[in-house]
């Protein structure tokens, strides 16, 4: 019998366990769940950030402990936040963000909530029924990631006391609709000093296929320059980008702390987050950004933005507002939006200026969410 099996054994067992009701209605600790660690050896996507940003902020107001996964067992703390890594038996699939786990579940025992990263994956499932069959309040925030999961064998959604997405899109995407809580933006990009405009268009982001960056790099005018930052997850496609790039003004940055990504806002013409349904490739993505995180850490240092109309990205950006909404996959639309940025200081103030008064911090958001597990 193999691990996925058990597993599979282990979930209709606790929730046939599982009450439906919570043991206690105080909130005196809390737990969180996210299947990939932020780490340099493991994912480093918006996702995952936001999920230990907010356990971070969450950690100083409650005691509160972060559940992840990686190569070696490892107890450690992050200021107030503990942190608590297992080893996986094994990851499904050939990427580290669905690992199988059983040993994490004791570290849900002394803990009155337990908050999931991620719905559609091994380890958070397993975490809810866990939660609610020890008597916890279970909440879930879904980042998109998709994987194994037993909610058509098991009513794991029947265990979760309230869905809290960052977006009304991504709510459309849970088996219930929840209560909405915007996330919050990291205190690095939150200073007020906006510098000296540089001229030069930003991309900042993970470099995959659906992101949509060969769109940018097509929308590019003769002598208008472009920072793309970020990892390479996808060889093929970053391999597609710098032939698109040739001849053109492109500066590609792999390896920047959170410190250069905020001087790079800061002194950005316009941040461009142009993410699509349909890849150059052929592929399709059917939730490509819940909500685009990247746009709030730009409007936070007062540089405006533009994104494609796809995913929670209309939530953030406010068409004419604080910066410009565009059909995907047409370059012709933003390169439009790019230039009328470029050619009126003053559209470009305003919009930076509307843009840094919407975003809120992560202790802020912390706040929101402990008022939600306590309603």
């Amino acid at each position: 019998m193999d691990d996925l099996w058990w597993y599979r054994r282990v979930a209709g067992v606790l929730a046939a366990g599982a009450r439906r009701r919570p043991t206690t209605d105080r909130v005196r600790s809390v737990a969180f769940v996210s299947p990939a660690r932020f780490a340099d050896d493991s994912i480093v996507g918006g996702g995952e950030r936001a999920a230990w940003e907010l356990a971070a902020a969450m950690a100083r107001l409650v005691p509160t402990r972060m559940i992840s996964f990686g190569p070696r067992r490892l107890s450690t703390r992050r200021g107030p936040l503990a942190v608590e890594i297992h080893p996986p038996r094994r990851w499904i699939g050939d990427v580290t963000y669905d690992p199988l786990s059983f040993e994490f579940v004791r570290d849900l025992a002394g803990v009155d909530v337990v908050h999931c990263n991620h719905y559609f994956l091994a380890a958070p499932q397993l975490a809810i029924l866990a939660g609610a069959a020890l008597g916890k309040r279970v909440f879930v925030t879904d980042r998109g990631a998709m994987g194994h999961h037993v909610d058509r064998e098991v009513d794991v959604a029947g265990c979760v006391t309230e869905f809290l997405p960052s977006s009304r899109f991504s709510a459309t995407l849970t088996p219930r609709p929840g209560y909405v809580i915007r996330d919050g933006v990291p205190d690095v990009f939150l200073a007020p000093e906006r510098r000296p405009c540089g001229g030069r268009v930003l991309y900042v982001g993970r470099i995959m296929r659906h992101k949509g960056i060969d769109v940018l790099i097509d929308a590019l005018a003769p002598g208008t320059g472009l920072d793309v930052v970020g990892r390479v997850y996808d060889d093929e496609y970053h391999a597609l980008l710098l032939d698109r790039a040739r001849g053109k003004d492109v500066r590609f940055v792999h390896d920047a702390s959170d410190e250069v990504v905020a001087e790079h806002y800061r002194r950005a013409l316009v941040t461009v987050l142009p993410s699509v349904h349909d890849d150059v490739f052929g592929g399709r993505w059917d939730r490509p950004e819940l909500l685009g995180g990247v746009l709030q850490e730009s409007l936070a240092t007062g540089t405006p933005v533009i994104c494609s109309d796809v995913g929670g990205m209309p939530e953030v950006v406010r068409d004419g507002e604080n910066g410009f909404v565009v059909p995907p996959n047409d370059p012709a639309a933003l390169a439009d939006r790019i230039a009328r940025i470029a050619a009126d200081p003053e559209l470009r103030r305003r919009l930076g200026e509307t843009g840094r008064a919407g975003v809120r911090s992560w202790d802020v958001a912390a706040r929101e969410m402990l008022a939600r597990y306590r309603a």
